[in-house]
């Protein structure tokens, strides 16, 4: 028995298997993880701020928070998933050096953004009261 050929992909068809990715494309896809997860810490940070100001919005800030919580911990996982992908391509000892360092570091916040998204989850289901500051000292008192 033989074995058909496969035939070859006719000019202008794109071939069934995509090129590998380049070391660069895994460095791009790692800092934009990155860019993503400072993003979604901000967006954290806004929702917190919003809550001070109006403690109405308690439970949607706090909805908002924990879904931030939930991206930051993905994204910092992407971020790490690349770098490894990135030391898969072999890099010089210095560049190899930088990315367990930078793995290292990425492993740091994502366990301090678990414990964010922990905390968040813990004062919406608990109903905790979370510290707000006075804001009556800075509105006009009447004469």
């Amino acid at each position: 028995m033989t074995q058909a050929a496969i035939p070859a992909p006719s000019p202008g068809t794109l071939p069934l298997t995509p090129a590998p990715a380049t070391a660069r494309q895994h460095l791009l896809n790692n800092w934009l993880m990155i860019a993503f997860s400072v993003a979604l810490a901000a967006a954290a940070l806004a929702d917190y701020r919003a809550f001070q100001i109006s403690p109405s919005m308690k439970v949607q800030c706090l909805i908002a928070g924990i879904a931030a919580g939930v991206g930051m911990v993905f994204t910092l996982g992407g971020a790490m998933h690349y770098g490894d992908l990135l030391l898969a391509t072999r890099p010089a000892w210095y560049w190899r050096w930088l990315l367990i360092t930078q793995r290292r570091l990425l492993m740091l916040a994502q366990l301090a953004a678990t414990a964010l998204f922990l905390a968040i989850l813990a004062a919406m289901i608990f109903d905790l009261k979370i510290p707000t500051p006075d804001y009556s000292m800075y509105l006009p008192s009447d004469p």
